[in-house]
């Protein structure tokens, strides 16, 4: 786990057996005491509470006991829990005050127990009798106010900063100090956090008001409120009913502190919302400057702070490489940095002549994933859950674990390419765009396939039709021929006439006995497939078991059924296949006629020897009719499978408008949600297939060399370009574009009255032209060219007014960007000093976004400005410094933690712009 704050689901009012109220029995004995402890931390352990308060009145001795019981705490194999994830006990007291309300004190988790009695000797508390079973009777406190409680305690050293008080706040009773008359002393109190002894939601609109900071009377003083259960019972009935998730670093009074200062960041009522998609942690086994890194991430803020030029944007980079995050902004300006070019120097000049490795852990919807990429940039290895490495594509990578990122000063660059708009546009819904251009690459290949198929149909039947042609001519011929033959004995003149018709005969016999052939296979191969459906569910776990295993048997019925039908027709074929079958018998007698026929003919035709010259030539034409027969019978055998392909092209095609349709719409969607989400600085439109470009390249490079001009195909593309449905328009174009490919061209007059759209544009010259160059390959690759649409973006300069989003000033434009990418869920966003192009006045505005953002999207980033960390209330703190003081020759991570951590406050003030105001701004935006 990284070193940064996380989310527990905390009680802050657990009794013990020593207080009054108790309801069970009592506990006096050292190994009761301890028998309690432990059944509690087991309850807290069963109700996933994570940190409770131990807050008996005016007493604090039962706390040691159910400290040291979360400590010894075991799992189901007598194994210690790990220290991260114990219980944690804070030690604490309830006061009764005669203010008169009732505060709760909270000390720090590892506050000693040895000190308990300094804490009630310094507030005046009759200690009471460790052997007895219950604390004396209550007596409240000669206190009259909250901030004597502070004072009292800060006189002692070791009790300074180690506590934090909170004053109950609940909405009625006696010990609420939100009763009426006391005003002046919660506008005075040094308190940031108050309890309920229940539900939030008890409070009424007048105390929601005071508590949120909107009461003049109470001095618009803001405070954090925690839920708290109030147990006291053995059956722990009560305990957990009402709890307050809190997020901290180490378990202490500041960092409870720290919680209420930034309460929509750090405090819950309810079960935390938390990005489902976060990078863990980078390793790089060794780099020249950092040398051997291991940093953990955490989910949400993680910022890396440290002086220029001590590794931040390096770590930063060396993850966006290994993510194979390569599709940064590249510009031809010179003012502009190529970032691509910038990180492969980096890549080489640290890791390469080490032959480092990185690798970064991520979590995806709760399935750890883990890639290692090697120096040479080509390697990759992905590992998926507890499965074994393996290899990987940089595509695989960037579809599986996308993440959204930005150089230093990148942001501001966004708007000058419509490519990088088009790309901010889409990253939000990668993925759907990811398996839309599957989808894409499929439906092409489908339709080409289809395509290729209908024009082997024209072919087919053209060559069919052809052939066709050819036998009704040498059947007229050989007819003619025999009628030229006379004079012949009448059983001659009759065999020699039916040679044709035998010939005939003997092809279809021969069809039949190949068809028999060819079904029996394919009978065999659907027996195959049937035999191995419907698939096996037993490795699935099923939710709708009975009703699923219901459709399992109705299906295996279904399926059995129709093997035996398979099977059946496969014993009918099997039985008429063998040599003494019937149909066997019957081939053979056919056969056995027709060599009988051959003998009488090879008599016949040498009975004729005056005939001989003409039966030549009728055998000769007969031989050709019959390998002509042959071949149509072939064309029609391989026609049979296609005679739907121009349906099926059709359909593929309209498919192919719907998907680019489906596109657009998907855009658009993005389109008005940026609008949206920039909170109306930026309008975002979507130029509805505004690109052509790819169109026009196919096209133009189709027909150069026809002497066609190439800006009439530019006229015709600008006209679709201009229409009101732009895809009806195309199609219209691309069918009659279509329809002019032909072996001979366009001929007719009436062929050119057709052409609509073309004609407008090309003369009946430039249709002939381009007719001759145009091949069926050609219109598919130029009907398959996506025509591609853009967003446009425009910045709010004022009021219903908007200018070109490019004419924006750097900070204008990287404020409306970031402002949209802190609103947008998805994956991890990174983003090198955001912080470069930002208006200073608007940064206060930016932090409130990120407290919103880092609940829906994890954000790592690099900074100079405090705000952006301290006001931001980034859960990790990654403090970068040289190795060596006063050399830049090598860095490291210095230390690692939350602005609750001393050190890290400490380092933050030190070395980041405005540390020491960003902390003021802190205390002075919740009045303390």
């Amino acid at each position: 786990m990284d070193k940064g704050a996380h989310f527990h689901q905390c009680d802050f009012q657990v009794h013990t057996p020593r207080d009054r109220r108790w309801v069970g029995q009592e506990f006096i004995t050292d190994e009761e005491r301890k028998n309690y402890s432990q059944a509690l931390i087991k309850a807290c352990r069963d109700k996933k509470i994570q940190a409770i308060a131990i807050t008996d009145h005016h007493d604090m001795f039962f706390a040691k006991y159910i400290r040291q019981e979360a400590i010894e705490e075991t799992d189901e194999n007598g194994l210690l829990i790990p220290e991260q994830e114990r219980i944690i006990v804070f030690p604490g007291i309830e006061l009764t005050l005669s203010v008169p309300c009732q505060a709760i004190i909270i000390f720090d988790a590892d506050f000693p127990d040895d000190m308990f009695s300094l804490v009630l000797t310094a507030l005046a508390i009759t200690v009471s009798d460790p052997t007895d079973s219950r604390t004396i009777k209550t007596i409240r406190q000669p206190i009259r106010t909250i901030m004597e409680i502070k004072e009292n305690l800060d006189k002692h050293e070791y009790l300074r900063g180690k506590y934090i008080i909170f004053p109950n706040l609940s909405e009625s009773g006696n010990s609420t100090l939100l009763r009426s008359g006391f005003a002046a002393e919660y506008k005075s109190m040094p308190c940031v956090g108050g309890y309920v002894d229940g539900d939030l939601s008890q409070h009424g609109r007048g105390n929601t008001e005071i508590i949120e900071g909107r009461n003049k009377e109470y001095g618009n003083k803001k405070i954090a409120i925690f839920q708290t259960s109030d147990n006291r019972r053995e059956d722990h009935a009560d305990l957990g009913k009402n709890t307050t998730w809190v997020k901290w670093a180490k378990p202490t009074a500041e960092a409870l502190r720290q919680a209420c200062l930034a309460d929509k960041s750090r405090l819950t009522q309810k079960f935390p919302h938390l990005p489902q998609s976060y990078i863990t942690e980078i390793s790089v086994s060794n780099s020249k400057f950092l040398g051997p890194l291991n940093l953990k991430f955490n989910r949400q803020l993680n910022t890396l702070i440290g002086g220029r030029g001590t590794g931040k944007s390096s770590i930063l980079e060396y993850l966006r490489w290994a993510l194979c995050d390569e599709n940064p902004i590249s510009m031809n300006d010179d003012e502009t940095i190529d970032y691509q070019s910038k990180r492969e120097k980096l890549i080489k000049n640290t890791l390469l002549d080490l032959k480092s490795n990185i690798q970064v852990g991520f979590i995806k919807n709760d399935v750890k994933h883990t890639v290692r990429r090697f120096d040479s940039g080509n390697d990759l290895l992905l590992k998926i859950g507890e499965g074994e490495f393996e290899k990987a594509t940089i595509e695989q990578i960037c579809s599986i674990l996308p993440i959204q990122s930005y150089s230093q000063k990148q942001l501001s660059s966004v708007s000058v390419k419509k490519e990088q708009l088009l790309h901010f546009i889409q990253k939000p819904v990668q993925e759907k765009i990811n398996r839309i251009d599957r989808d894409r690459k499929d439906l092409e290949q489908k339709i080409r396939q289809a395509y290729g198929n209908r024009e082997r149909l024209k072919t087919l039947n053209k060559d069919k039709e052809k052939i066709t042609k050819d036998i009704t001519s040498l059947l007229e011929q050989s007819e003619n021929l025999k009628k030229k033959i006379t004079g012949l004995l009448k059983d001659d003149d009759i065999t020699i006439r039916q040679k044709s018709s035998i010939d005939r005969e003997k092809l279809i016999c021969q069809q039949w006995k190949d068809d028999l052939g060819s079904i029996n296979n394919s009978i065999s191969e659907l027996a195959f497939k049937f035999s191995n459906h419907p698939k096996d569910v037993e490795s699935v776990e099923l939710v709708n078991k009975e009703l699923v295993n219901s459709l399992l048997s109705d299906l295996i019925l279904a399926y059995k059924k129709s093997k035996q039908a398979i099977d059946s027709a496969s014993n009918i074929l099997e039985q008429v296949l063998k040599s003494d079958s019937t149909i066997t018998e019957k081939f053979k007698k056919i056969n056995d006629a027709h060599d009988i026929f051959d003998q009488s003919y090879i008599q016949a035709k040498e009975r004729s020897a005056i005939h001989q010259s003409t039966l030549t030539e009728i055998e000769s034409i007969d031989e050709k009719i019959k390998v002509l027969q042959l071949e149509r019978s072939s064309i029609e055998t391989k026609l049979e499978p296609l005679k739907m392909a121009g349906d099926q092209f059709d359909e593929l095609f309209d498919q192919w408008f719907e998907h680019g349709e489906y596109i657009n719409k998907i855009l658009l969607e993005q389109c008005n949600e940026l609008t949206t989400l920039s909170d109306g600085m930026i309008r975002a439109t979507l130029l509805t297939n505004n690109n052509f470009s790819n169109v026009l390249e196919v096209f133009q490079g189709v027909i150069k060399g026809s002497n066609v001009r190439i800006s009439k195909v530019e006229d015709i593309v600008s006209s679709v370009r201009e229409s009101d449905n732009i895809f009806e328009k195309w199609r219209y174009v691309l069918r009659e574009l279509e329809s002019i490919i032909s072996y001979e061209g366009v001929k007719s007059e009436s062929e050119y009255s057709k052409l609509i759209n073309l004609k407008s544009y090309f003369s009946n010259q430039d249709i002939q032209k381009v007719s001759n160059k145009i091949k069926p390959q050609d219109w598919i690759n130029i009907a398959l060219t996506p025509i591609e649409s853009f967003p446009k973006f425009e910045y709010k300069s004022r009021e219903q007014e908007y200018i070109p989003f490019e004419d924006a000033s750097a900070g204008q434009q990287a404020t409306a960007l970031l402002w949209v990418l802190l609103n947008q869920g998805g994956p991890p966003l990174i983003i090198d000093q955001p912080e470069d192009d930002l208006d200073s006045q608007i940064i206060i505005k930016i932090v409130e976004q990120i407290w919103k953002a880092k609940l829906n999207r994890q954000l790592i980033f690099s900074s100079h400005n405090a705000n952006l960390v301290v006001n931001g209330d980034a859960e990790l703190v990654v403090c970068c410094d040289y190795r060596t003081a006063g050399e830049q020759s090598s860095g490291h991570i210095k230390i690692e933690g939350a602005i609750d951590i001393p050190e890290v406050r400490e380092e933050i003030t030190k070395v980041m712009e405005g540390g020491q105001e960003a902390f003021k701004l802190r205390k002075d935006k919740y009045g303390f």
